[in-house]
């Protein structure tokens, strides 16, 4: 069947994209996919929770560090920065070799 995107918003539902037009007439099941006590602020998907959770990543080197540890750290977010792009690519020829 597959899933859509969508937020609450003043007991309305907005979805992301337009639903299938196979749905019509069918019975939806709407879950959260978060819990609602949880700060999303910092587990968010969309760009701007994301920002923010590197920049508090980033914030963390404000705690006191020596000189190598705050080398080990940037070399740390450098290498999951490398992971995820590497990921990235991986996962985009895939998806790619499904079209040719």
């Amino acid at each position: 069947m597959g899933n859509v995107r969508c937020r609450m918003k003043n007991g309305r539902l907005e979805f992301d994209e337009p639903l299938p037009e196979e749905w019509e007439g069918l019975e939806l099941r709407v879950e959260p996919t978060q819990d609602p006590t949880e700060d999303s602020t910092l587990t968010g998907t969309d760009p701007e929770s994301i920002a923010r959770w590197i920049l508090a990543m980033e914030d963390l080197k404000k705690f006191q560090m020596s000189d190598r540890q705050a080398e080990e750290w940037d070399q740390n977010l450098r290498e999951l920065k490398d992971d995820g792009k590497r990921s990235w690519e991986l996962r985009s020829r895939e998806i790619e070799g499904l079209f040719s």
